[in-house]
């Protein structure tokens, strides 16, 4: 693999970059943690690293990962191993009998359900794979993109733009309207001075030719992106300069999008499984932990969705509206039946952000968390190392009354270094950092 894929991997899976920002906030729009989980942990049988996951209707799904790649078509009671044995990174079925499987440098193809499969080879890696239809399917080659109009026999490659970083996710509005995303360098584009912008490319004839859109916002970086139709789709990326997860919406085919931003936050897969209802997957970029969000409102307002396990995901997909599937590292594998929404859970969205202070900072023999309530909330507080394991647990779903809240940690068991604070309740999320100098 070469460095540009290697890169994207630990972009999924790799938590281990934190970032060096004092009391950064989770929520600088509307999140909320929910009580309990509509998720449910499935064991498929492997607990390798998993990027991909496929369902053709919601008996019929793939997932692929470092380990090979599963099938069920019992509706996911039932994994087994499946195809050529092998590590891959995206499956793809456009029904029962025609799909691919891709590794870095070869994608395996079928036309009798897995019964015989052709290999067809790449020049070069890449970065994302989407099959239009039986014949077209375009590839991502760093700044390039490959096409093939005979169901991968064939490709020709072509540059989209020299000043790409890094081309990482297709999505189709419709079989000729497809939109590239990824990374942007610098670029000398009107307006002067330069701006930095995404590299977010469309094409209007199946990928044959492509022109690049200018997105005026503050991230060079996008990861995801999903068109539910011919006008509505989700992109998303995250900010190299605040590491702030952005969220963009479009309701008229890409030619203009709405941004908002979630702190904290790498996302890399998405979904929409109706107008209204919009799903990121990603992990955090404070602690060693997944996250899924979700959006009722069309991407203004986002919730937290709880789940059993998991630390980073890499793929989500919805079969139908209710049932989905996420998965990640380590092999974790979550389905839902109702969107990720448990029975009774009533969902207030959160308007304002929980003001908290941390003191002294840097601190020698102790340290202070000192926050206000408005309501009665159920409080956990945890400290991390920077290496992502728990260090201390102050609070552990602690009811707290409303008012001003100061909560104490001894540095006495603590090492001299830098650590990593969370603080949830129901209704907010707090992240930061602190030091204990000794």
């Amino acid at each position: 693999m070469n460095k540009s894929l290697l890169t994207f991997l630990a972009i999924l899976l790799s938590l281990s970059s934190l970032r060096a920002q004092q009391s950064n906030q989770l929520t600088t729009s509307s999140l909320q943690q929910q009580q309990s989980s509509g998720w449910q942990q499935v064991n498929i049988g492997t607990t390798g690293a998993l990027y991909s996951v496929n369902f053709i209707n919601p008996d019929t799904g793939w997932i692929a990962g470092g380990e090979g790649v599963f099938r069920t078509t019992d509706h996911g009671t039932t994994w087994l191993p499946w195809g050529p044995p092998g590590g891959y990174l995206k499956v793809q079925f456009l029904n029962a009998n025609v799909g691919w499987m891709t590794t870095g440098y070869v994608i395996l193809h079928t036309i009798d359900g897995g019964l015989n499969w052709i290999t067809e080879n790449i020049a070069t890696n890449y970065g994302d794979v989407l099959f239009l239809n039986a014949d077209t399917g375009l590839v991502c080659v760093e700044s390039k993109v490959s096409r093939t109009t005979d169901g991968g026999l064939h490709w020709s490659t072509s540059e989209v733009d020299s000043c790409c970083g890094g081309l990482r996710t297709i999505f189709a509005f419709n079989h000729s309207h497809i939109e590239i995303i990824g990374k942007m360098d610098l670029v000398n584009d009107p307006p002067n001075p330069p701006l930095n912008v995404s590299a977010h490319f469309y094409s209007s004839n199946a990928g044959l030719t492509w022109s690049r859109r200018i997105l005026k916002s503050t991230h060079p970086q996008l990861n995801t992106g999903y068109a539910f139709d011919s006008l509505h789709a989700i992109i998303a990326g995250d900010s190299s300069n605040n590491h702030t997860g952005i969220i963009g919406i479009t309701s008229d085919g890409g030619l203009s999008w709405t941004f908002n931003k979630q702190a904290e936050f790498i996302p890399v897969a998405s979904c929409m499984t109706s107008l209204s209802t919009l799903y990121l997957a990603g992990a955090s970029q404070v602690i060693d932990t997944a996250i899924i969000l979700c959006s009722t409102d069309g991407g203004s307002n986002w919730v937290l969705q709880n789940f059993p396990a998991g630390r980073a995901f890499a793929a989500i997909g919805f079969p139908s509206q209710s049932e989905g599937w996420a998965v990640g590292d380590r092999g974790v594998v979550l389905h839902t039946t109702n969107g990720g929404f448990s029975a009774g859970v009533v969902q207030t969205l959160l308007t304002q952000n929980l003001p908290l202070d941390v003191y002294p900072n840097p601190a020698t023999n102790a340290v202070s968390f000192r926050y206000t309530l408005p309501t009665v909330q159920s409080v956990s507080l945890t400290v991390y190392t920077v290496r992502g394991q728990i260090a201390a647990s102050p609070l552990d779903n602690a009811v707290q009354n409303p008012g001003t809240q100061n909560i104490a940690l001894s540095a006495s068991s603590l090492k001299s270094g830098d650590y990593i604070f969370l603080l949830k309740s129901r209704d907010y999320i707090r992240s930061g950092r602190f030091s204990i100098v000794k």
